[in-house]
């Protein structure tokens, strides 16, 4: 092809022009933090956004929930963001006994006393409700292919489809309260109150049923052996995936509390003798745990082994391992509903006397949220920190944390996922990393974003000093020692004189040589050696010398 002079400047003006909306337009990035980097508990998110037409909007989205909007510069976000504000609140039906199931996309199921199972938008709008024969005290239980699972008073389980429509339902010879559980195999598990637990296939057909010698409320919990359930004959049973006993153990009364299991097998339950039992795979007992009132809730475990369980004494119960006491907190009034752990280590306990509290990990108050009613069941919270939790008067609260999902543990809520499928080693609601994206609008209606992923560092490093001792005493040239550990790595260790910076190690050991001659302090005292491990945590560790 020839190529003219006279013909590229007709095509130049084009280029330009091209060039020119280019250059100006709309474009959104996250400057901070950087993709793939680390984040603490509390970190700011820094977003850029430009546009020849100017900038009408910039949304923040946490793990595909939007968490915040602003309008003008700059667009700072700190996160968390509204800890503990209502987000919103839903009527369906009187009374709600059941405890939420949630999707990764943010639907929320929910059954009430009402016969109705619910299906209900992330933003509190019901999305469709399905009517069984019967009152529901069941909780919902998620298939992997979105079967939503659920008993009903009327002696039914269901097993209905996405979109609200029945898939089938499968009879019984009395009344389920029970929720659903569901195997690796995709094999439903659910107890009912003719004693049985019954083993369904996802099409709807029996596999087994096996007897116990009362009826079964409490829900099973599922390894690859074993299914682990309790029954008002007193008696916690294991039997195999082909419904045969492997063994039982006695309490002292009914056990309607439903179990969750460590990652090291053991299994816990508790039972309207007051008691929290710990068991090994193999049924003999570890230890008992008493109370001050029946426990009919699940123990939930956190991240460091802890395991946490409420009793009708009103308290929320911390215990080692090895069952010891670590710290206890009171309520106002009995606690029927399971505790949940979130991915920063928040504990979140409700209770009859209406309140939703969020402690720390030591027990500490950090705040709480008083609801209208009573709240009988256990909570469920999805990526973006919302937590989810019902009340006596038939309400479905939405309420902001600082949790972004569920701690990384084996068991950190009611029926150990977000699925409720208690299936042991199903991380439904549980996220390695944070997903931030940033979305701009342009005043001339276009829109870009941007999307990075970054990850939580929950937990502080550890730092101390090895020399001097607090309350040494020190020559003009001293040397300080110092030990840095933490999961993620040590990315800087600083040293500071009555808070002036004096030196940084980057690389261990992390040991300092301290010429007093030359080092400028203030003549005030002592000097005190402050050490500061960065990583994103900007944990402190003070001596006086």
């Amino acid at each position: 092809m020839r190529f003219s002079l006279k013909s590229g400047l007709k095509i130049l003006p084009v280029i330009l022009i091209f060039l020119s909306i280019l250059a100006f337009a709309l474009d959104v990035k996250i400057i901070s933090p950087k993709n793939g980097g680390y984040v603490s508990s509390e970190f700011l998110v820094g977003v850029s956004a430009s546009d020849q037409k100017g900038i009408k909007l910039v949304e923040l989205y946490v793990n595909g929930f939007k968490i915040s909007e602003k309008s003008n510069e700059p667009y700072d976000f700190q996160i968390p963001v509204n800890v503990g504000q209502l987000k919103w609140k839903l009527q369906i039906g009187n009374y709600i006994a059941s405890s939420p199931a949630l999707t990764a996309d943010g639907t929320i199921y929910i059954a009430s006393k009402d016969t109705n199972l619910y299906a209900i938008s992330s933003d509190g709008k019901i999305e469709w409700k399905f009517k069984t024969g019967g009152e529901v005290f069941s909780s919902p239980a998620l298939g992997p292919d979105g079967t939503v699972y659920i008993g009903s008073s009327n002696t039914y389980l269901y097993a209905i489809k996405p979109d609200g429509s029945l898939k089938w339902k499968f009879k019984t010879n009395d009344r389920i309260v029970s929720s659903p559980s569901i195997g690796k195999d995709g094999t439903i598990y659910v107890g009912s109150y003719d004693g049985h637990l019954y083993a369904v296939t996802k099409d709807g057909k029996l596999v087994w049923k096996f007897k116990t010698g009362g009826w079964i409320s409490s829900s099973p919990a599922i390894t690859e052996n074993a299914i682990y359930f309790g029954s008002s004959d007193d008696y916690f049973y294991a039997v195999t995936t082909t419904g045969k006993l492997i063994w039982k153990f006695k309490a002292n009364n009914d056990i309607t509390s439903s179990s969750a299991i460590s990652n090291d097998g053991t299994i816990y339950f508790g039972s309207l003798d007051n008691f929290l039992y710990s068991i090994n795979s193999d049924g003999t007992p570890k230890w008992k745990f008493e109370t001050g009132d029946d426990i009919v809730s699940s123990p939930v475990i956190g991240p460091d082994g802890t395991i946490y369980a409420t009793s009708k004494d009103g308290y929320l119960y911390a215990i080692s391992s090895d069952g010891t006491q670590k710290w206890k907190f009171k309520t106002e009034k009995e606690i029927t509903s399971s505790p949940l752990i979130g991915a920063d280590g928040k504990i979140y306990v409700s209770s009859s006397d209406n309140m939703l509290y969020c402690l720390s990990s030591d027990g500490q108050l950090s705040w709480s949220f008083k609801a209208a009613a009573a709240i009988i069941s256990s909570p469920a919270i999805n990526l973006g920190g919302t937590i989810y939790f019902t009340t006596a008067n038939g309400i479905i609260y939405a309420v902001q944390t600082s949790s972004f999902g569920l701690a990384n543990s084996s068991w950190p809520k009611f029926k150990g996922n977000a699925c409720n499928t208690a299936l042991f080693g199903d991380k439904s609601g549980i996220s390695s990393y944070l997903e931030l994206k940033a979305i701009a609008y342009s005043k001339s209606g276009n829109k870009a974003q941007e999307v990075i992923k970054v990850i939580p560092d929950y937990v502080p490093p550890v730092l101390y000093f090895k020399a001097p001792k607090h309350g040494d005493f020190v020559k003009k040239e001293f040397t300080v020692e110092t030990e840095a550990k933490d999961d993620n790595g040590i990315s800087k260790v600083e040293l500071y004189l009555q808070g002036q910076k004096i030196a940084e190690k980057l690389t261990p050991p992390y040991t300092f040589v301290i010429d007093l001659n030359t080092v400028q302090i203030p003549k005030i005292g002592s000097p005190n050696i402050e050490n500061v491990g960065r990583e994103i945590w900007k944990a402190k560790l003070n001596t006086d010398v």
